[in-house]
Parts: C-alpha cells; sequence; structure tokens
C-alpha cells in the first residue's frame, strides 16, 4: 500500500472537517493512486499544514474539460479520485510545512517545494506516521474474559 499527500487549496477546508454535509468527494490525483490507499491533505497557505487524512476509494479517472462531470475549471483535464472517511486533525504546527522540513528536508523534495499529489517514499512513511500519531484517535478494545470456575 502507498500513501499520499493530496494538496489543496485553504478553501477547501470545510469538505475535511466533522461537519462537512459530503461523506465522499472528489480530489485531484495522481493517477498511480489505487483504491484502499490513504491520502493526507495539504492546504496551501496561509494554512501550510497537513489537516486531514482521507481514504482512496475508487481508482483514478481522467476528466477531461469537454465532458467534465465537475463545475469547478481546475479539475478539467486532470485526473481524479473519490475519496471519502475524511479525518479531520485540525490545524497543528506540528503537521506544517516548516516542521515537515524540519523532518524531513534532506530524504523528501516534496517538503521543498509542496505541488500537487506526490507518494510519500516508503523510507518517509514510519517517520511520516509518527509525526501523525499524536493527531490520531485513540481506538479502545474491551476484551471480555470468561470466568473461570475453581475445581477444587
Amino acid at each position: 500500500m502507498s500513501y499520499w499527500i493530496f494538496q489543496g487549496g485553504p478553501e477547501t477546508e470545510w469538505l475535511l472537517q466533522k461537519d462537512s454535509p459530503f461523506d465522499t468527494f472528489f480530489w485531484t490525483a495522481n493517477k498511480n493512486v489505487a483504491a484502499g490507499e490513504v491520502a493526507f491533505i495539504y492546504l496551501t497557505a496561509p494554512i501550510s499544514k497537513i489537516i486531514a487524512g482521507v481514504n482512496i476509494l475508487k481508482e483514478p479517472f481522467f476528466n477531461p474539460a469537454e465532458t467534465s462531470m465537475f463545475d469547478n475549471p481546475f479539475m478539467f483535464n486532470k485526473w481524479c479520485v473519490e475519496v471519502g472517511n475524511a479525518l479531520y486533525y485540525g490545524q497543528h504546527d506540528d503537521l506544517s510545512i516548516a516542521n515537515m522540513r524540519k523532518l524531513f528536508s534532506f530524504d523528501w523534495g516534496w517538503v521543498r517545494y509542496p505541488r500537487g499529489s506526490t507518494r510519500i517514499p516508503d523510507e518517509i512513511v514510519n517517520p511520516f506516521l509518527e509525526m501523525l500519531s499524536p493527531f490520531l484517535p485513540t481506538i479502545a478494545i474491551e476484551v471480555q474474559i470468561p470466568e473461570v470456575s475453581d475445581a477444587n
């Protein structure tokens, strides 16, 4: 499985928040993304942070301008993908481009020049997920232990 960064403008933040009216929506994407993979949404200035994670729900498709299914011209002549299950992290300085430059600039060119959608290199995935971990929900699992009768 690959992990991706999808870029957007600050005007799209509302799509990712808990009170968004949409369970699924479309985003421009790299043509090599695959259903079942995860993308992290980076919003450009003035936010300049990763603010959410989404699941890639379907295979990407090319959206020609002349027959576009979208009104937004930004989506014309681009690869697009349906995403959902957005998990909004909020705006945290730990997820800012400035912080990511400190952590990853020697290993990952994207942080020096953020653009479009890009795959997170395999050698960066674990430290990247570790950076995100404080902002991910914790899952409590309740374990039922059966009572054992005393045989004595």
